[in-house]
């Protein structure tokens, strides 16, 4: 189930943008987004991201949602549902693996 919110664009007035509801649970609701997206190399703040993310209570779901876009490839870049975009891949990779056993 989503809720829709409505995001002004450059080009126009506004775009509603489906947001699933599990989102008003987050523990990163309300946090500076650049919190989960560390530069190359900064252990620190990878794993920052990583101890807010172990501590919510929605974090399966996040990554369930981090997992796939709408492209079929995985999310976008950065810490979600506690993984990195790495990680994530590796999961998806593993995923396919077992489908195939």
């Amino acid at each position: 189930m989503t809720v829709t919110d409505v995001t002004p664009t450059a080009t126009g007035p506004v775009r509603l943008v489906p947001r699933p509801l599990w989102i008003g649970s987050a523990r990163c609701r309300g946090m500076d987004p650049s919190v989960f997206y560390p530069g190359r190399g900064d252990n620190a703040g990878m794993q920052q991201a990583k101890r807010i993310c172990a501590s919510c209570d929605v974090r399966q779901e996040c990554l369930e949602e981090s997992l796939v876009d709408e492209s079929g490839w995985p999310g976008p870049d950065g810490v979600r549902g506690g993984l990195s975009a790495r990680e994530r891949r590796a999961l998806l990779r593993e995923q396919r693996i077992a489908r195939r056993s």
